[in-house]
């Protein structure tokens, strides 16, 4: 959980692999933030750096936006 949005482990079925689902935490009628958080997945699936997770999607689902990114195994602070 972070400021802007909780990150969960998730699986996508159609390409059989977990990935790293970034979900929102401002509610479905704040468009301001939902444009800041549409510009951030544009933004973060821009960038091309081995140190960097990609970016493998980005959308809503029903009210709910989310991002979906490489899954990298590890520890919550």
């Amino acid at each position: 959980s972070g400021a802007f949005g909780d990150v969960y482990r998730a699986y996508d079925p159609q390409l059989d692999r977990e990935v790293a689902l970034k979900v929102p935490t401002f509610g479905p009628g704040d468009s301001a933030k939902a444009k800041r958080f549409r510009d951030e997945a544009k933004s973060a699936a821009r960038l091309r750096h081995p140190n960097i997770v990609p970016t493998f999607d980005s959308g809503t689902f029903g009210n709910v936006h989310f991002i979906a990114s490489q899954f990298i195994e590890g520890q919550t602070p």
